[in-house]
């Protein structure tokens, strides 16, 4: 039986597989999954503006704030693969993100501005959200791989690592004590043990972590 292209109508012909019914299914697998983190990055990048409002300690906004960018960044790659699998572009609800979400509101709720529970507790849903879409990306990347498509497999190796990274600073802030300073125009640096290894983390991933800690 002639072998047929997949509904991936932008793939080099190299990476098409035959379109079979088990192709087709993991095609629509994969598709699936991407809807649902489609869905959680864009609700995420709401979530973070609301975080990023809430925050007082100037490393805390910042790292909001590029966090926010780099969500930005991993919804326009989205797009793109759903255009190089064919797909329309689509969400589906994803629980594990909007119970996460709501976790945060609902701390932002109980809490004053400024005070010292909130600070740490917004610095936790911050690694918690990292931490699932690193997962998440995990998943992605390894289905993608499946399929073999370059292109996908570079942009979803892309934003894992961009995730990871993201993960890994929001733990060090957090294990550093970033919330001694809360002072958003304070002039002193604020007091996070070992700041050169925070400020290592930022610069990996273009966040001139060495502005920001000042």
């Amino acid at each position: 039986m002639a072998n047929k292209k997949t509904s991936a109508s932008k793939m080099n012909e190299e990476d098409v597989v035959p379109e079979t019914d088990a192709s087709k299914a993991f095609i629509n697998f994969f598709a699936d999954e991407l809807k649902k983190i489609y869905w959680a990055e864009k609700h995420l990048a709401k979530s973070l503006s609301k975080l990023l409002k809430a925050a007082t300690a100037r490393v805390l906004k910042d790292a909001f704030s590029n966090y926010r960018e780099i969500t930005q960044t991993n919804i326009e790659k989205l797009e793109h693969i759903f255009d190089l699998v064919g797909q329309t572009r689509s969400v589906q609800k994803c629980e594990t993100m909007a119970a996460l979400i709501q976790e945060s509101q609902d701390l932002m709720d109980k809490t004053e501005k400024g005070a010292e529970i909130r600070e740490v507790g917004l610095m936790m849903a911050a690694q918690k959200i990292a931490g699932f879409t690193t997962e998440s990306y995990t998943t992605l990347l390894q289905l993608g791989r499946t399929m073999g498509n370059e292109d996908i497999i570079t942009l979803l190796e892309d934003s894992l690592s961009s995730e990871i990274q993201v993960h890994d600073a929001s733990t060090l802030m957090a294990e550093r004590g970033f919330y001694s300073d809360t002072s958003p125009v304070s002039s002193k640096k604020t007091q996070i043990p070992e700041n050169n290894h925070i400020e290592a983390v930022y610069d990996s991933i273009n966040l001139d972590g060495k502005q920001k800690l000042k």
